[in-house]
């Protein structure tokens, strides 16, 4: 398939060393692994509530020995001080005079929470608090001595709150990494800076207060909120903050470029809180990082607490920035709690309502511990106006809400809440006070409330990193590699016209994978699920094998009892080699398997002659036969299916493609897990997880392109797509009707893979280019090449011998043995020229050309010569892709700049040889490869661990069905909202046509009265 390089120095394994010590070893660098001290600049707005989300961050950052420096207005600076001692301060403006935006802060949010201003005071109100964060950035921006202050000082990252503050200017002004922490914004300014597509067909818009499940009218507010809200963001927001740029710092400075240059986006939003939407790579999840730490109670608070009894007590609180509400609105409010058998801990600040309405079971502070009430065993319910922090807090204590949201992002809050059935909503413009006690008595009496609230605790809490841990370490990643611009996606450079032509949203929906945070070792060595049966179906033979084979080893070495379906002619052969699995099979003991028969004579017919077109058709039509071969065998066999519907598996693993074993899973309903390589290339994937596949950037495997695409590649990569979705479309026809066969009228691929509650991918950040990814797809790349081995002896002696020339490691894959003479001696030629020594697994007759330097074996350990897989242990290699993948594969290799490329059908002894004498003499080949390698290896957690954390997540939880996304349920026109765009152009044309017919109508009237006129005067 391709050869790979090694250099002697990645070969010193001592092997007198014992395991036990290599252990304590590993171990020991892992746990005491830290990122340097870095200097972080905090550049955002320092009051409210996204002031105290970052404050917590940096705290963290202070404690870890960071030196955190914030940039906060003169008047603050005493007050910032007193509460966080551990940061330092650079300060703007004038020390005696109130920053705009504070002002704001505390009339604004009250002008929006009890009023009903219409859309021009709405649009008036956005228009008047826009003006605090714009003279904010134009007093930090505009303070010259400030800015050439930081220029001269010696930052290495920048952390801001993107809204409140144009703190990623200061990053693109001192030209560092930018890491943006925030809720969300309404104006669509990070979907914009990110590029990740944002289907409104089941993704709401911020402030619209909508779920996932919307009906045609909910769709059509959807997408009309939307514009509403990205044209005032860039109408009102980014060109007050561009104009500002301007006039301060220079006129390259756009908010459009700055935001596109961040490095990582901490969002404060989580699986169980957002509904499943695409997420790019540098999109990483922090939600809860404010519930984490819990103190106890005051005295006098305890003591109250303490005095309900087993009633409990409700927590009320309408945020910071609603200090007091109107009289009538907390004196409805006040009535509604003195009915409650509860304590009610009030946080009011005004003045108390009526003594006749405010119960004696209500205490008022002006300041609540919202977080340590919140994690009080006695607390039964929240009342709120269901802002985030609150929310989080809510969701990881396991506390029922009763929710009265006021303005901006708390109505999508509540109803998150409603969905995950923890959560009541009231509308606190029309509520009554009798309402109000029945939804408070609600959420407490009926215990759906109450375990749902659990089970939402539960799922937060069971993490092997916490989200501050998560936060932290993003941080620190960042700065050790000076920023993280892999993950940064193409889509930010396409202008409109390119991003639109090729959007999969005119042809079909596709793929991504993922990348979730992983998480820390030492947490996960504490984590442990209980002894599961796990049950594996998939194809036992070649390298998918190989690659499910190596997690059900990790599984089972944890406890867990595998078992795995094979054909009986293989059950010998896998018992020999992983004797801790058990095994149930079917078909004829004595039959090999049709499928292993074709992957004996496949391969290489594909791989060293060029059949065209026909003759793909006709090879991928045989792979299709032995494919359903195999699934049919399995799934007909009554007596085993019986056996397995009456045993107690807790989960299906399984690779699709080469077998159904997602049938299994479907027919017996249990959870299923799915790893596979990047896709399945006819795009199954894609279509079972409703991940959108922009193609104007996301190249479709099969068609060796990268994301850097001009206008032709574009366009082949579309029609590939097309062809091979077709193919797909084409052989889950013929599965289906096996299914349809064998196991009943029910069962479809489509449906069968919809059901899957995580895939993993064997693929990374650094292979895959940036592109969308679904909650539920996770990478493990890398998981192969964790366990290393000594060589045998002879072995090490022949790569000893090389001295400081070192070794090159030759091979073309489990499935191509042998190959044309010819082919064979124009290699052997190349490699005899080499200084290097030459291992090559080749198991054909040697070729007459073979080197005295190169030695033939029918089997290497490939894993243990490079002690990692290439682009893990920072190996340059020279690609000679055969068929399938292996073209994406070189090519995702190229554009990492470690790697050169070669057509095997065309290329010259001399290109070889020119070839790997050009990766090992050139430096940037191995400095380009140790980059991607020390990537690869700085990660909290292992692939393999990642992986095994995920199926025992799976397990302990009977499934993950809120990581499924809801386009999987939505029909074609409905996904790609063709039904509102329909509608839209209806109700335009019905408004245009009008105008047409009454200006007909005026110039008529007008016609007819000018002739009137004239008739008179005649």
């Amino acid at each position: 398939m391709y050869s790979k390089l090694i250099r002697r120095n990645s070969l010193q394994i001592n092997k007198n060393m014992s395991t036990g010590f290599c252990l304590f070893l590993a171990v020991a660098a892992i746990l005491s692994q830290h990122v340097r001290a870095g200097d972080i600049l905090v550049a955002t707005m320092t009051y409210g509530s996204p002031w105290m989300d970052v404050a917590k961050i940096a705290e963290v950052l202070a404690s870890r020995g960071h030196v955190v420096t914030v940039l906060a207005h003169a008047s603050q600076k005493s007050d910032l001080m007193r509460k966080w001692p551990t940061l330092q301060y650079e300060t703007f403006g004038d020390p005696e005079e109130t920053p705009l935006i504070k002002e704001l802060l505390k009339t604004v949010p009250t002008a929006l929470a009890f009023h009903t201003p219409g859309l021009l005071g709405h649009l008036s109100i956005a228009s008047t608090f826009a003006s605090g964060p714009v003279d904010h950035t134009e007093k930090m921006l505009g303070d010259k001595k400030l800015m050439a202050k930081l220029k001269n000082s010696h930052y290495d990252v920048v952390l801001t709150y993107p809204g409140p503050s144009g703190g990623f200017f200061v990053a693109q002004y001192l030209d560092l990494p930018l890491v943006c922490t925030m809720r969300s914004m309404p104006s669509g300014q990070d979907i914009r800076a990110t590029g990740v597509p944002n289907p409104l067909a089941y993704v709401p818009t911020g402030t619209s207060g909508l779920s996932d499940r919307m009906t045609f009218m909910q769709r059509v507010m959807n997408v009309l909120l939307y514009f509403t809200m990205t044209t005032m963001g860039q109408m009102v927001m980014e060109r007050g903050f561009d104009n500002v740029a301007r006039r301060t710092i220079g006129d390259n400075f756009t908010t459009s470029v700055a935001l596109a240059g961040t490095d990582v986006w901490l969002y404060q939003s989580d699986l169980m809180f957002d509904f499943p939407k695409p997420m790019m790579p540098n999109m990483v999840s922090i939600a809860g990082h404010m519930a984490e730490d819990v103190k106890p109670l005051s005295e006098d608070l305890e003591k109250f607490v303490q005095s309900s009894g087993d009633d409990g007590v409700v927590l009320v609180t309408f945020g910071s920035m609603i200090a007091a509400m109107p009289a009538e609105i907390a004196d409805m409010l006040a009535a509604a709690f003195a009915r409650l058998p509860q304590k009610v801990v009030w946080r009011y600040a005004g003045t108390p309502p009526p003594i006749a309405s405010l119960g004696s079971n209500t205490k008022t502070m002006e300041w609540v511990p919202q977080s340590d009430l919140l994690a009080h065993a006695k607390t039964k319910a929240f009342v709120s106006h269901c802002g985030y922090n609150g929310v989080a807090e809510a969701m990881y204590h396991g506390v029922p809400l009763v929710g009265m949201p006021l303005y901006a992002d708390q109505y999508d809050n509540i109803a998150r809440m409603v969905a995950r059935g923890m959560a009541v909503s009231l509308d606190i413009h029309a509520v009554t006070s009798e309402e109000v006690y029945q939804a408070i008595t609600t959420v407490i009496s009926e215990p759906r409330y109450k375990e749902k609230a659990d089970q939402v605790s539960t799922h937060l809490r069971d993490q092997p990193q916490s989200p501050m841990e998560r936060a932290v370490w993003w941080i620190e990643h960042v700065i050790k590699h000076g920023g993280l611009p892999h993950l940064r996606s193409r889509a930010i450079e396409l202008p409109f016209y390119q991003y639109y032509l090729n959007s999969p949203s005119l042809i079909g929906k596709s793929m991504s994978t993922g990348f979730h945070l992983f998480l820390a070792v030492a947490a996960v060595f504490s984590h442990h699920v209980q002894a599961a049966d796990i049950l594996v179906a998939t194809a036992t033979f070649a390298s998918p094998w190989m690659g499910v084979a190596k997690i059900a080893e990790a599984l089972a070495s944890r406890g867990h009892v595998v078992t795995v379906l094979a054909p009986a002619s293989e059950k010998s052969e896998l018992m020999r080699k992983w004797p801790t699995f058990h095994y149930e099979t079917f078909g004829d003991p004595k039959e090999t398997p049709l499928m292993k028969e074709v992957m004996k004579t496949v391969p290489p017919k594909l791989s060293f002659s060029t059949p065209g077109l026909r003759g793909h058709l006709s090879v991928a039509s045989t792979l299709a036969s032995v494919l359903l071969d195999n699934c049919e065998k399995m799934i007909s066999e009554t007596q085993l299916m019986t056996k397995l519907k009456n045993s107690h598996y807790d989960v299906v693993l399984a690779y699709p493609g080469p077998s159904c074993g997602f049938f299994v899973a479907q027919y017996l309903d249990l959870p299923l897990v799915c790893t596979m390589l990047p896709t399945i290339p006819t795009g199954l994937d894609i279509r079972a997880t409703g991940v959108p596949n922009p193609l104007a950037y996301v190249p479709t495997v099969l068609s060796g392109l990268s994301d850097q695409m001009t206008f032709l590649q574009r366009v082949k990569n579309i029609l590939v797509y097309i062809a091979v979705a077709t193919t797909g479309q084409i052989f889950e026809r013929y599965i289906d009707n096996v299914a349809i066969r064998t196991i009943g009228d029910n069962f479809t691929m489509s449906a069968a893979l919809a059901r899957t509650d995580v895939w993993l991918y064997l693929t990374g950040d650094m292979f895959d280019f940036p592109r969308p990814m679904m909650p539920n797809m996770v990478s493990i790349a890398g998981h192969m090449a964790e366990d290393v081995k000594p060589l045998s002896e002879e072995m090490e002696r022949f790569v000893q011998s090389s001295g400081d020339d070192g070794v090159v490691l030759v091979t073309f894959g489990s499935m191509i043995a042998a190959m044309p003479a010819e082919k064979a001696d124009m290699l052997a030629a190349a490699f005899a020229r080499l200084p290097q020594k030459v291992v090559w697994r080749y198991a054909g007759t040697p070729p007459p050309s073979l080197g005295s330097n190169t030695k033939t074996m029918e089997w290497v350990p490939q894993n243990d010569l490079l002690v990692a897989e290439a682009m893990y242990h920072g190996v340059p290699l020279v690609g000679m892709p055969l068929f399938f993948d292996q073209y994406a594969n070189v090519a995702r290799t190229v554009a990492r700049g470690m790697a050169v490329a070669l057509d095997i059908h065309a290329v010259t002894s001399e290109e070889v040889y020119q070839a790997i004498t050009t990766v090992i003499s050139e430096p940037r080949y191995e400095e380009k490869a140790d980059q991607v390698s020390t990537h690869l290896r700085d990660q909290p957690q292992s692939p393999m661990e990642r992986a095994v954390w995920w199926i025992g997540h799976v397990i302990k939880h009977g499934g993950l069905p809120h990581l499924r996304s809801r386009a999987i349920e939505l029909p074609f026109y409905q996904y790609y909202l063709l039904d509102v765009i329909g509608m839209i152009i209806a109700v335009i044309s019905a408004v245009l046509l009008s105008c047409l017919k009454c200006c007909s109508f005026a110039c008529g009237m007008c016609k007819r009265g000018n002739t009137n006129t004239k008739k008179k005067t005649n």
